[in-house]
């Protein structure tokens, strides 16, 4: 785990636990502040799974009900979830690659990340935002 995921999850206060019998790949149970990461998966996929999960700890707390309560708030809530682990994922890459990114293509980080090509521009636009 790297050090801005171990700030987020301090800051947030929240406990990680990891079973590799979950029927997804992570779980914000939001009544106990506590994420469960399914542990079968590679260490890329748990992480992105924390990140997504983290999101809603961070987005997403006291708003179960909504959550629930119809399958637009649902999907909105799973967006920001992602959002927020892209964009780590994005300040991460900048971090370590800052002298490098004239020459970066955005399209191979969406590809090397296992991203939804629709997040392209998103991605873009962040990478211009924290290179700078």
């Amino acid at each position: 785990m790297d050090r801005r995921i171990k700030e987020i999850v301090k800051e947030l206060g929240v406990t990680i636990s990891y079973d590799p019998n979950l029927d997804a790949k992570g779980h914000y149970i939001a009544g106990m502040n506590r994420i469960v990461i399914n542990s079968s998966y590679s260490e890329f996929c748990m992480t992105k799974a924390l990140l997504h999960e983290l999101g809603h700890a961070a987005q997403h707390q006291g708003n179960e009900e909504l959550y629930l309560a119809s399958f637009t708030l649902h999907s909105k809530m799973e967006c920001e979830a992602e959002e927020f682990a892209i964009k780590h994922l994005v300040k991460q890459f900048v971090d370590i690659h800052a002298f490098e990114l004239e020459a970066f293509n955005y399209e191979d980080f969406v590809r090397d990340n296992e991203l939804d090509e629709s997040i392209a521009p998103k991605v873009r636009e962040w990478f211009l935002e924290y290179g700078k």
